[in-house]
């Protein structure tokens, strides 16, 4: 839920403080419908399939130091549930966050539907690449780097730390539900520099996220999903409509606003199974909050890979889209 407080001016700000803690949003992802395992640990190892994703989004164009985030997932079912391997990398300006975590989701089957109990682990790591920075009353004439404040890095600077994730998913006939929570515990990142320290805190993000099928026809589904994310001090939440025909080609459109103080975009998908294994989803945010006259949007495409079946033997590889 990417807030994007993260300016260079207040990046500036913050670095002049002697010792100063700030909390860290989670980035946002308008296709979260075609792989939920971006928020929800539960949905890990959901199919029979061994799959490979990828998600790439450039948000608010024409911003310089604009928001790129990449996420990376592999995950396959075990007999007692799903096990799968993350990875994001999310730069800000001058800052970079990547992380990588372990996903586990222990699933229960039943007639028509099943429920799963997800957790993921892993490392967190910020990255301040002091290069980047121009402080007010700096010296950077001739090449020389030097902020005139020794709160500011003239390098690249790198803290880690530990990080959990928990989530909830039912998949039930025609419909899903899940609730899922990140940064269990309030991790921290701590940067000891020159003038004292500075440390990034990452608030508890809560997701709720829910969709339904509705065969329209033999051939078109519709299928509405919604996103709510919150930090416990904000929150946000995607409403999405997608049209799929011959569950090959899809479309539709989603609103990302709350309130008149959350108003963020109006968002254009669409997406297609190349062939069996590959899948290739594109979507457009049209920004609509006040920064509207000066970006030309977001990007954002999603790669799916079906490496193998590892269902029953013999089993025949079938695809099916991720939102369900």
């Amino acid at each position: 839920m990417h807030s994007k407080k993260f300016s260079l001016i207040l990046v500036l700000t913050i670095l002049s403080a002697p010792c100063f803690l700030f909390s860290q949003q989670d980035p946002q992802f308008s296709q979260f419908m075609l792989n939920k395992l971006m928020y929800n640990p539960g949905f890990t190892g959901i199919d029979e399939v061994l799959n490979a994703s990828f998600v790439g989004r450039n948000q608010w164009m024409g911003f310089d130091g604009q928001p790129t985030t990449q996420f990376v997932c592999v995950d396959a079912p075990v007999p007692t549930g799903g096990l799968g391997l993350t990875f994001m990398t999310d730069q800000i300006g001058a800052q970079q966050t990547n992380t990588f975590a372990l996903n586990y989701a222990f699933r229960l089957m039943f007639e028509g539907a099943s429920i799963a109990v997800g957790f993921n682990a892993g490392w967190l790591q910020n990255t301040l690449n002091g290069d980047v920075y121009r402080a007010p009353d700096g010296s950077y004439e001739s090449g020389a780097m030097n902020h005139n404040d020794n709160m500011i890095p003239t390098s690249k600077v790198s803290s880690g730390t530990f990080d959990m994730g928990f989530g909830l998913y039912a998949n039930l006939k025609n419909m899903y539900i899940g609730v899922s929570a990140s940064h269990l515990l309030n991790p921290k990142t701590r940067f000891d520099l020159d003038g004292g320290a500075l440390e990034i805190e990452y608030n508890r993000n809560l997701y709720f996220m829910a969709g339904y099928n509705y065969e329209l026809s033999e051939i078109v589904n519709v299928r509405p999903s919604l996103l709510y994310k919150s930090d416990f001090s904000k929150s946000q939440v995607d409403l999405n409509v997608n049209v799929v025909y011959e569950n090959n080609l899809w479309g539709g459109v989603s609103y990302r606003g709350l309130s008149a103080n959350s108003v963020d975009a109006l968002v254009l998908l669409a997406g297609v199974n190349i062939t069996n294994q590959i899948a290739l989803g594109y979507s457009y945010d049209i920004t609509t909050s006040g920064i509207k006259n000066y970006s030309s949007g977001s990007h954002e495409i999603v790669f799916n890979y079906k490496l193998l079946a590892l269902g029953k033997k013999g089993a025949k590889l079938i695809y099916c889209p991720r939102f369900l």
